[in-house]
């Protein structure tokens, strides 16, 4: 080979060099530019001079386990240079909670607490729980407004000014607040109104009215039907396929996902199966709200539980769509309309149907599900198959209509096999799918838009007779849908959505105090819960 020619074939070949080291360092650069490490940085704020921030170049989605890893590494660095007397403070850093500031220490503490004081509003006292973490969330800040923050920690005060940017809902600071007939004081716990308008974040107020908590939710797709603690995180739906695993500094640890199916109305945790008990959809399906499938928090499994057109087939195949789309602008048929549930013992479930107005117990769900019993009005099932399932009323009872919220409790003094079922009553009279239904069986129920009221209903339920008897009557504000009742601290929480309002009552069930919110439609339901997540 010529000497010219060799000398060719090597300049050949140092070029495909050059390109292929360009190409190399274009997609490492490339990768650098766009990479979660490099484009996530601790940065000033302004919210106050020592307070610092999260910037997210990218914008990147906060429901993302490698995002909130960055995150926290970021952090843990800067938390090396931290003292009792110099805390590191960061605005809201895994983006989970839009009314909070993070405290960092380098050390452990033995005891931190803290005030908030806001012009024109009550102050906020809380006393956190430490333990060898050496990172806390202070929650209560006021969105929008100047926030005087004075924190104690092992005996040595801190105060410090906080500017707090505004909700990105646009929601009120201040509830109307309208105290009851009760001399009682509010239980302890924070109101929690969920799906205001549908889609939305998770509002928490205190027992003054005020905005002190906005847990942040993807509400494109879903609201959130209930927060749950399960193992020092808070559990909640971010959209309509996921729950959200939160731990007290408000990092996202875990994210589950349904395989399969999408959510509707309600989910509870049974502990002892270590199981999420879900409301759901199948996909693609052509109908909606009749399934109940289990999540484990192991295994990370979805499984099908009870699919109720194989336990009420007869009122499936009757039912009718004359207007062919569902309250949804779907064309799936919606003709049981699950709405609530209830764990009882062993593997023993209650729920609750709002279009046949019909509780119904649910026996062996992990292993083939069978309908124990149903409490509805009779004759909403004359001429079906279904009546020998019906307890017997025991005294004169108007029947539930369209309700909501079914929950199981148990009683002092009662013998086995004898309970408490206490729903949200709603008193609607309607069934999309069975519109030939006589609505004058059941006295006194309202329409979509008008009623006289809705009713806390708490039946003593006898497996033993057969029978159920009603025991307890709270009339509500009216709500034709969306509404829910709890049992808190011995006091009863009540939401009317309808009527843009929730309430607390006292054991003998005279009002403490209700609250109005401003909304183009309704808050889905309204839960108190204590948050000892945070709180001592």
């Amino acid at each position: 080979m010529s000497v010219l020619r060799q000398m060719k074939r090597n300049y050949r070949i140092f070029l495909i060099m050059v390109v292929i080291s360009c190409l190399l360092l274009g997609v490492y650069l490339y990768r650098e530019s766009t990479s979660l490490e490099s484009n996530t940085h601790i940065a000033d704020s302004e919210i106050g001079d020592d307070v610092k921030m999260i910037d997210n170049e990218l914008n990147h989605e906060i429901f993302d386990i490698e995002y909130q890893n960055v995150v926290e590494e970021k952090i843990q660095d800067e938390t090396e240079k931290a003292s009792l007397s110099e805390p590191f403070l960061i605005y809201n850093p895994f983006g989970t909670n839009n009314n909070a500031v993070n405290i960092y220490f380098h050390q452990t503490i033995d005891s931190l607490s803290y005030t908030i004081e806001v012009d024109g509003y009550d102050d906020y006292a809380q006393e956190l729980n430490v333990d060898d973490q050496n990172g806390y969330q202070i929650i209560g800040l006021i969105a929008g407004e100047t926030n005087y923050l004075t924190v104690n920690v092992n005996g040595q005060q801190l105060s410090y000014v906080l500017d707090m940017p505004a909700s990105p809902s646009d929601v009120s600071n201040q509830l109307e607040v309208t105290d009851g007939t009760s001399q009682e004081e509010l239980s302890d716990g924070l109101f929690t109104v969920l799906g205001k308008d549908t889609r939305s974040n998770i509002f928490l107020y205190d027992n003054s009215g005020v905005l002190r908590s906005e847990l942040i939710v993807d509400d494109s797709e879903y609201r959130s039907d209930r927060v749950l603690t399960i193992d020092d995180h808070l559990v909640y739906t971010y959209d309509k396929t996921g729950f959200v695993f939160v731990n007290r500094q408000g990092k996202i640890d875990k994210i589950l996902q349904l395989e399969g199916y999408y959510m509707h109305h309600d989910f509870i945790y049974d502990e002892d199966n270590n199981n999420l008990l879900i409301l759901a959809n199948q996909n693609d399906a052509d109908t909606i709200e009749d399934m109940i499938v289990s999540l484990n928090l192991d295994t990370e499994k979805t499984t099908l539980l009870v699919d109720m057109r194989e336990l009420l087939p007869e009122m499936y195949e009757t039912a009718t769509d004359e207007d062919g789309v569902n309250t949804y602008g779907g064309d799936e048929l919606d003709w049981l309309h699950l709405n609530s549930l209830s764990l009882m013992d062993d593997d023993c479930l209650l729920v609750s149907s709002r279009e046949l107005s019909t509780v119904i117990k649910l026996n062996n769900i992990y292993d083939k599900a069978s309908i124990d019993y149903m409490i509805a009005d009779e004759s909403i099932y004359k001429d079906f198959e279904y009546q020998e399932l019906l307890l017997d009323k025991v005294g004169d009872i108007i029947s539930q209509a369209g309700q909501h919220s079914v929950i199981y409790s148990q009683g002092e003094n009662l013998e086995e096999g004898c309970y408490y079922v206490s729903i949200f009553n709603n008193n609607y009279g309607r069934m999309s799918t069975r519109s030939d239904y006589d609505w004058s069986n059941i006295e006194g129920v309202g329409t979509y838009q008008e009623g006289t009221n809705s009713y806390m209903y708490k039946y003593l339920v006898n497996e033993n007779e057969r029978t159920y008897t009603l025991v307890e009557t709270v009339a509500l504000p009216y709500s034709a849908i969306v509404s829910s009742i709890e049992y808190y601290d011995n006091h009863l929480q009540t939401s009317s959505g309808r009527d843009c309002s929730f309430g607390e009552y006292d054991q003998q069930r005279q009002l403490i105090r209700q609250f109005n919110y401003e909304a183009e439609d309704y808050a889905y339901r309204v839960f108190k819960y204590s948050y000892d997540i945070w709180f001592q």
